[in-house]
């Protein structure tokens, strides 16, 4: 990524030809073309702006923080069209050259004309590949590293086993080879089939049961096959990241001394999910991970059940803490190797519940900070999916907390798919901070949320989805850059990672195609982010930051991967 540093408050002699990004004294982030300035009767200095759809306006010159110079995003997009439209009659119809320009539009963002070149390349191959096993397998992978056509990889390997079947002898040992093979290809319903045929064949085979238990624990999660092949190397390298990072006591991270937001508690929790996400995954490849609880996950869990890593600074509250340890927890309910701690899960649940009840303010929203007196948008949108979270889960939650925190929430949307960081009295003399670029971090995370209470629209929802991708680009820029907000409500560079997971969460209440479609798009984004140790990286100004982002991401990599209901989301 194109780094780009904020310039110093701006003379009006020193007029870029084009500006992306303008950072409003009152934090907004406006992108924009700037063509000129302009000295109006009221004897003040203005810049004047022009936006994607040609249409120009007038900024107040003092109102103005900072410029970012380059092009503009829809200016990219005009000179990647332009490219695209000139190179795609030059391609010729063999699957090599046009796999080569499906790596080209890839480099230049362009991820829908990049899938639809891979899907010609392998048309083109697949009608002069025969029939034969071991060229197929070849051709498989070929589709998995070279064009990351999973689904098409994984149908590729189900006519392999169709044939292996077919052939396969009528005996139980003969079955529960092939079911091991299955599982290697991640055919994972189809080893399940294996295995009980195994049983049918000889009931008493001892080898086919353990087996046979062991990847019906691993497959408690459901998961896309296709989707998993496509995150697998990230998310276990994120695991990888976080498992060395824990401490002596269990905990993991480190920035409660610094920023209290996130707060130890929070950090362990949500580096616990993580790590279970990639355990359960890895499961369901190795069966035999499934029959014992990894040491760093049992840690972590004991550190949160015994109730430390409250916030460390004075006025902080910890409602992160609650927010992400009822997300962990309610998911280890679940599972039949957490049996023995389910009474403790059980109150570690009802005590979150009770610290968001008892934290939630006047106006029904939450907070982080207690000299604050009204509440952000974002902490009442985790909160709000947390207390639904659990209710889901047959916990006593109060309806009435639920829904003042979904009002309080509603009161904060200024238009269609977007949302305030806090109550702002209307100000004077400065540019409105209602902005759909510095908006769009946190509102697909509030849309979400009041999708959980029952209420919002599913139109407002797409619309902060549309605004994510839209301005994804814009966010980009601002990722890894020291320094927290400018003014009063811009997206602060610890919020980058923090908005792609709940994006990702919100992108899996549309239906299946368009669904598919939007995670793998987020995938391919998030990917490009990961470090060489694995860790991921939005702001470089605390000790924990690498263990947020890793944790952060490998969450959103999981909700990719599985198609397994969302436990804020209740069932109908």
């Amino acid at each position: 990524m194109k780094r780009i540093a904020l310039l110093a408050p701006l003379l009006l002699a020193s007029l870029p030809a084009r500006a992306d990004l303008l950072t409003m004294k009152d934090g907004n982030i406006i992108e924009v073309k700037v063509t000129g300035t302009v000295r109006k009767a009221d004897k003040k200095d203005y810049w004047v702006v022009e936006d994607d759809k040609g249409k120009k306006r007038e900024i107040l010159a003092t109102d103005v923080h900072s410029i970012q110079k380059c092009m503009t995003s829809w200016e990219a997009r005009a000179e990647n069209k332009k490219w695209y439209d000139k190179e795609k009659p030059l391609r010729k119809e063999t699957w090599d050259d046009q796999l080569k320009f499906a790596k080209a539009c890839r480099t230049k963002n362009m991820d829908d004309e990049a899938e639809a070149h891979f899907k010609k390349a392998y048309e083109l191959r697949l009608a002069s590949t025969p029939d034969d096993e071991k060229v197929r397998a070849l051709f498989a992978q070929w589709l998995e590293k070279e064009c990351e056509l999973f689904d098409e990889a994984l149908d590729e390997w189900r006519k392999i086993y169709k044939g292996k079947a077919a052939r396969a002898e009528k005996t139980a040992d003969a079955r529960i080879g092939l079911a091991k093979w299955c599982v290697e290809q991640e055919l994972y319903t189809e080893a399940k089939g294996e295995y009980e045929q195994a049983l049918a064949i000889e009931p008493a085979n001892s080898a086919a049961k353990q087996a046979l238990a062991k990847l019906q624990v691993a497959m408690e999660v459901p998961v896309d096959p296709g989707f998993y092949r496509m995150v697998k190397p990230a998310l276990q390298g994120a695991a990888k990241f976080l498992r060395l990072q824990q401490a002596k006591d269990g905990s993991i991270g480190a920035d409660v001394t610094e920023y209290s937001v996130y707060g130890l508690k929070a950090m362990t929790a949500l580096s616990a999910a993580a790590l279970v996400a990639a355990w359960e995954f890895e499961s369901i490849e190795k069966p035999e991970k499934a029959a014992e609880i990894p040491k760093e996950i049992s840690r972590a869990v004991e550190f949160l059940i015994s109730g430390q890593g409250g916030p460390a600074i004075p006025g902080a509250i910890d409602n992160w803490g609650p927010i992400f340890t009822i997300q962990l927890f309610v998911r280890l309910m679940k599972k039949k190797l957490f049996e023995p701690k389910k009474e403790a899960l059980k109150k570690g649940i009802e005590d979150a519940v009770a610290a968001l009840k008892a934290t939630q303010m006047t106006d029904g929203g939450w907070m982080y900070y207690t000299q604050i007196q009204t509440c952000s948008s974002f902490q009442t949108a985790g909160a709000v999916i947390a207390l639904c979270t659990a209710k889901n889960a047959g916990f006593t939650v109060d309806d009435g907390c639920i829904g003042r925190g979904a009002d309080a929430l509603a009161k904060l949307k200024y238009a269609e798919g977007s949302y305030d960081y806090y109550y702002l009295p209307p100000q004077s003399g400065v540019e409105s901070s209602h902005s759909a670029i510095g908006a769009c971090a946190r509102s697909p995370l509030c849309e979400f949320a009041l999708a959980a209470a029952g209420k919002g629209s599913e139109s407002s929802r797409l619309q902060a989805m549309n605004n994510f991708c839209t301005f994804q680009t814009v966010l980009e820029k601002i990722k890894g850059q020291k320094g927290t907000h400018v003014g009063k409500g811009m997206t602060a560079p610890y919020y980058f990672l923090f908005g792609h997971y709940w994006t990702t969460r919100c992108f899996r209440t549309l239906d299946r195609g368009p669904m598919r479609a939007r995670l793998a798009w987020m995938r391919n984004i998030l990917v490009r982010y990961q470090e060489a140790d694995g860790a991921f990286t939005d702001w470089p100004d605390t000790k924990g930051y690498r263990v947020y982002g890793a944790a952060l991401v490998a969450l959103a990599l999981r909700e990719i991967a599985t198609t397994e209901k969302d436990p804020a989301i209740a069932e109908k």
